[in-house]
């Protein structure tokens, strides 16, 4: 794996905090952040990302870029921000060692006082790292920091967000953080991944872990994080996850086996917790709950699909919808001698 380094940047000033407080001031006093941006065949987007990372106030950071033997422009436009930015580095795999390899070859680097990984598509507002550092130097309880997160398009115009506070959060035991974490709906749980992390925190729990959970080895990698603390949240949509054709979230087919095997493999990692045996034992006890759940809530949908390929079952399905039943039942009623509908 080759690396091209460069010198650290100059102190730069901090603006004021949100509350018009004065901020950390100089690279002397702030912690330290690295950011670590794993990137493979990412032209298209990536100059857009690396823009909105360099553009973060926060006045002591470093960008780690981690480029898994692209093909395509992504080192090329990697090594432009090095060269124009100092506190930017790259490194690339000389041959492809996929997407868990490439984002672990970033943790040696995360010699900070925190760090996040970057996607290669996503934006960030330029206070995102300060204000959720600022959250975490508030918070020693919590390990994690990260906000809202708006959705957009591949023209970076806004289509949904998730938006909902942290469940593993505030003043709350090992084993509820553990609990809120592993009910946590799918849809959302997977946004923290974004956050900012205490250095020693990952230090614990080491790095993503390759399986049969697939995808969900972000998901396991959180699990671990919520057993040694809380996870701040800041409800300022400082974040934009872009949705587009190509990107994992659109080309992965969720299959109910991987997610049985996430959650299978949360039992290993409860183990390893050691927490006292009652809330060892209930969370053992919650896993199956939480299989059987996902499991129903998997048949329901594929029930839904099935009724949408038979024509049939589509037009049952509109008729007795909830906003076709009022008009029904008004129709019926007018039919009953001696009633008049409504």
């Amino acid at each position: 794996m080759r690396s091209c380094h460069a010198h650290p940047s100059a102190p730069r000033e901090a603006p004021a905090g949100s509350d018009g407080s004065p901020a950390i001031r100089s690279l002397a006093t702030a912690p330290r952040v690295v950011i670590g941006v794993p990137v493979h065949q990412s032209e298209r987007f990536l100059a857009e990302t690396l823009e909105s990372v360099v553009a973060q106030d926060h006045p002591n950071i470093e960008i780690v870029v981690s480029d898994d033997a692209s093909t395509d422009a992504t080192a090329a436009i990697c090594q432009g921000f090095a060269r124009r930015d100092p506190r930017v580095r790259l490194q690339r795999h000389p041959r492809r060692v996929g997407w868990i390899a490439n984002y672990n070859s970033l943790l040696p680097h995360a010699t900070g006082d925190y760090f996040l990984w970057v996607p290669h598509d996503d934006l960030y507002d330029p206070g995102y790292v300060r204000e959720l550092v600022a959250l975490l130097e508030a918070r020693p309880d919590a390990v994690l920091a990260y906000s809202a997160t708006l959705a957009i398009d591949e023209g970076g115009r806004v289509v949904g967000g998730w938006a909902r506070s942290a469940r593993p959060g505030r003043h709350a035991t090992r084993w509820h953080r553990a609990l809120r974490y592993l009910w946590w709906t799918e849809r959302e749980k997977f946004i923290p991944f974004r956050g900012v992390v205490r250095t020693r925190a990952i230090q614990i729990a080491g790095g993503l872990q390759d399986g049969e959970w697939g995808v969900f080895a972000d998901d396991l990698w959180l699990f671990r994080l919520s057993l040694l603390g809380g996870f701040a949240h800041d409800a300022r949509p400082l974040c934009r996850k872009r949705l587009h054709r190509g990107s994992i979230s659109s080309t992965t087919r969720y299959t109910l086996p991987q997610r049985h095997a996430y959650l299978a493999a949360y039992r290993g990692i409860v183990r390893e917790a050691r927490l006292p045996w009652a809330e060892t034992a209930g969370l053992l006890a919650a896993i199956p709950l939480r299989q059987a759940w996902v499991t129903a809530g998997w048949l329901l949908r594929r029930i839904d699909d099935y009724a949408d390929s038979v024509a049939f079952l589509g037009r049952m399905r509109w008729y007795f919808s909830p906003a076709q039943t009022p008009r029904r039942l008004r129709k019926l009623a007018g039919r009953v001698p001696g009633t008049r509908a409504p």
